[in-house]
């Protein structure tokens, strides 16, 4: 397996030799990682592998210089990147519950757990009806005006054919 030169320095390498299987294959291939504002505070704490901790996030702006991301931990198991993320959000606190300096909008480990909804997203919710595809107007979700026929390969393929 080749390893990441990089990794020692604690940032994923973008340019890294290791083919996506290899890297996959890793167990200890996690981070957690924090977005810093101008006067060194955090203001994101994460967890990810690969180049999460570089790509855009839904709410939270990536800096644009890249020397304001830092990792507190890498090359770690996906449990121990969960624990410490919870672990790093819990000591700095978050803005929206008024206990931090944060804006993670989660308590961390598990995606969404502890998310605080705004009624205005609570309502929208309530008003959708389910994906197109299976309960919209198209009954196959495989099916696109990109792909007009799915499953042009594999075992439904095989059926297909018979």
């Amino acid at each position: 397996m080749l390893y990441n030169k990089h990794a020692s320095r604690g940032s994923p390498n973008p340019t890294s030799s290791n083919s996506y299987w290899e890297n996959h294959m890793n167990i200890y291939r996690f981070y957690v990682y924090a977005y810093l504002r101008q006067d060194g505070t955090p203001y994101y704490i994460g967890k990810g592998c690969d180049l999460r901790a570089y790509r855009k996030h839904i709410k939270i702006p990536v800096p644009e210089d890249k020397s304001r991301i830092v990792f507190y931990q890498t090359n770690i198991l996906a449990e121990d990147a969960l624990r410490l993320e919870i672990k790093y959000i819990k000591l700095f606190g978050r803005k929206d519950l008024g206990n931090g300096i944060l804006r993670n909008m989660t308590d961390g480990g598990e995606g969404t757990i502890g998310y605080i909804f705004s009624e205005e997203h609570k309502q929208n919710m309530k008003g959708r009806t389910g994906p197109k595809g299976p309960t919209g107007p198209n009954k196959n979700p495989c099916v696109t005006r990109h792909n007009p026929r799915p499953y042009r390969t594999g075992i439904h393929y095989k059926k297909q054919i018979k």
